[in-house]
C-alpha cells in the first residue's frame, strides 16, 4: 500500500490509517477542501473480503434508482441531523440498517442477474 498511499498523498489525499485498523488489507484516504471532505477512497487488496460486497453494491446501485434514492435519503437525513461531520462512528451507525439491507439485496441480485 505504501507506494499507492504516497502517490495519492502527492495529489492531495490524506491517509487515515486508523479507519480500518482491524482490517490490514483495507486503507482509507480522503481529500478535504475548505474544511469539508470532498472525496473518500478505499484501497483494498484484491483478496480482501470486502471487495465483492463493495463492487456488488456499486453495480446494484448503478441499476436500481430506487435503492439510490433510499440510500441518499438516509444520508441526507443524517447530514440534516448533523450526525457525521465530527463523529464518523455515529454516521456509520446511522446508516447501518439501510446498508445491511442494500447489501443483502445486492448479493441476491448478483446471484440472479444474467451474465454479461
Amino acid at each position: 500500500f505504501a507506494s499507492a498511499i504516497d502517490a495519492l498523498a502527492a495529489i492531495g489525499y490524506d491517509h487515515r490509517p486508523a479507519s480500518f485498523a482491524d482490517r490490514p488489507r483495507h486503507e482509507f484516504l480522503r481529500k478535504v477542501a475548505g474544511g469539508r471532505r470532498t472525496h473518500h477512497l478505499h484501497l483494498l487488496t484484491v483478496d480482501a473480503p470486502e471487495v465483492d460486497d463493495y463492487l456488488g453494491l456499486r453495480d446494484y446501485l448503478r441499476v436500481h434508482a430506487g435503492a439510490v434514492r433510499r440510500y441518499a435519503a438516509v444520508k441526507r437525513d443524517l447530514a440534516a441531523k448533523d450526525a457525521h461531520p465530527e463523529d464518523r462512528t455515529r454516521y456509520i451507525d446511522g446508516k447501518a440498517d439501510v446498508v445491511r439491507e442494500l447489501l443483502a439485496a445486492a448479493r441476491a441480485w448478483r446471484v440472479r442477474r444474467p451474465a454479461g
